[in-house]
């Protein structure tokens, strides 16, 4: 931006401790720093993380029955060293945090049942218990060594259920699945508009569960037409009330901890309703073209916790509370190509497809609330405006290969 050097001082500090010209610098071993083009500036640290892990898998087939099972246990361990030396933390900030240790563990079995030689019931289930992530387990990382208290392996049960059916002219699949998340941990740094500065949100003991069917189908309807069609529907829920801790950078002290209604919300990010149908025509001369309709909906907003809090709760309208679910939308996409064979050893491909034909860019695909709240006299009034994501538009891609 034209600027010839960067003064490398903690500006939200300077704002609360202009007074004090240590507690205001980045790093304190080079105080009043002066960055220019490569250097670091305002945070510097490491993560450093190691894994061990041993497994073993066996299969047991007999007539009609197909079984396998896979054991899994291992070792993470974690920790951050800090190479700045912040004046807001100068004992919690430089060198080598807490190493935090973790047993990991995993499991699955499952099986096929063939009923006959075209028509299979296949069943899965699985366990594992893996370390939370080296960014969740730190407060504020880009600060400071604090550890999340009371760190936990998140746990995952997972099963489902399927039946298969092959024949020369259709192929197809019917899966019930089941997952629970539990123990699951989550930071969440932002601007603080009640505390005026910037802070960290820490959410332990998230669970989730996860459940749904989806269908599939594949039908040849000439040597040279095919239909595939799928349909998904599932319910993704929160089933707990997470703990929360928040902290701002300008202080170690706990500013706020509570509890985050968020049970029976539903969980963000997927759609929980999806659908698509399409047509592929294959030449006898090497070369198809298809075409492909797409559906979704029940999709979810994501949320800000501070509004369901018991502050949130007692301080905004019950609008600002509920959560958003976005439209349904609908896409065509299409695609064609070719293979040409040379001199009976080198093959030239080429393929092309368009997405989003019909060039609908005002739907939805995700979103989230703001975590900045208005605050007046000491209340919060309104959320900053969601941000929402979209559509891209109608767009191309084109692919040439050449194999020799």
């Amino acid at each position: 931006l034209g600027g010839e050097y960067w003064l490398d001082i903690d500006q939200f500090a300077e704002r609360d401790f202009a007074y004090d010209q240590n507690i205001i610098q980045s790093d304190l071993r080079n105080p009043n720093r002066i960055v220019k083009k490569g250097d670091t500036y305002s945070h510097n640290y490491d993560a450093h993380i190691q894994d061990y892990k041993v497994w073993a898998t066996g299969t047991a087939n007999f007539l009609k029955v197909d079984t396998y099972a896979g054991l899994e246990v291992g070792r993470s361990s974690f920790y951050r060293t800090g190479n700045y030396q912040r004046g807001l933390f100068p004992n919690n900030s430089y060198g080598d945090s807490e190493t935090k240790n973790f047993t990991e563990f995993a499991g699955k079995v499952g099986g096929t049942y063939k009923i006959s030689g075209r028509h299979y019931i296949t069943a899965n289930a699985g366990y594992l218990e893996k370390a939370p992530h080296f960014v969740n387990s730190f407060i504020s990382p880009r600060t400071r060594n604090t550890l999340v208290s009371d760190l936990k392996t998140e746990k995952i049960a997972s099963g489902d259920i399927n039946y298969l059916i092959r024949t020369p002219f259709a192929k197809g699949r019917v899966t019930a699945y089941y997952t629970r998340v539990e123990d699951q941990t989550k930071i969440m740094s932002f601007y603080d508009d009640y505390h005026r500065s910037f802070g960290n949100y820490v959410m332990t003991n998230i669970d989730k569960e996860h459940m749904g069917v989806e269908f599939g189908l594949e039908l040849k309807l000439t040597p040279t037409i095919t239909a595939e069609g799928m349909f998904g529907y599932g319910t993704y829920k929160y089933i707990s009330n997470p703990d929360y801790v928040q902290t701002i950078d300008n202080t170690e002290q706990i500013v706020d901890e509570d509890k985050v209604y968020w049970e029976n919300f539903n969980v963000e990010g997927t759609p929980m309703s999806v659908g698509s149908l399409g047509f592929t025509y294959n030449s006898p001369n090497y070369w198809f073209v298809g075409i492909k309709g797409s559906y979704f909906g029940n999709s979810y907003i994501s949320m800000n916790p501070v509004l369901r809090t018991d502050r949130g709760r007692a301080d905004l309208d019950s609008q600002y509370i509920e959560q958003e679910r976005f439209g349904s939308g609908f896409t065509v996409d299409a695609f064609a190509g070719l293979s040409y064979r040379i001199q009976y050893k080198y093959f030239l491909g080429v393929n092309i497809s368009a997405s989003n034909l019909l060039d609908r860019t005002n739907m939805k695909s995700g979103g989230y609330e703001q975590l900045r709240v208005r605050v007046e006299d000491g209340k919060m009034t309104r959320p900053f405006d969601k941000r929402y994501f979209y559509m891209f538009g109608r767009n191309f891609f084109f692919n040439v290969n050449f194999r020799f």
